[in-house]
């Protein structure tokens, strides 16, 4: 997965990815760069609840997936410098048939003394 940002502000971050993995497939190795940063972790505890159910009262479009509860995994802190270029998330490894679901990716800025 990539995505394009632009980082306003060189310093620590706080990685999160809200995910969810079903039993089988957790322990899958993960890697976040962006430019010269990277930061791996694994994919654990496995986490995988079911859809909601009773989330709409029109009919879904096609294209539109129904929801679940995603729950964060901290990845870690990744070191970011200012400037533009792609966020990437990959797997190194894969211990079963997937990685995760995910469902975005929070940076948040270390406070400095």
């Amino acid at each position: 997965m990539t995505w394009d940002v632009e980082v306003h502000t060189t310093g620590e971050y706080e990685v999160e990815i809200l995910y969810t993995c079903p039993e089988g497939d957790a322990g899958a190795t993960v890697e976040l760069t962006h430019l010269q940063s990277r930061l791996t972790g694994k994919v654990a505890p496995a986490w995988d609840p079911p859809l909601y159910t009773n989330q709409d009262t029109l009919p879904r479009p096609p294209a539109e997936s129904r929801m679940k509860e995603f729950r964060p995994l901290p990845l870690g802190t990744l070191h970011l410098e200012k400037g533009r270029g792609p966020l990437t998330l990959r797997a190194l490894e894969i211990s079963g048939k997937s990685v995760m679901d995910v469902r975005q990716i929070n940076l948040t800025l270390k406070k400095t003394p």
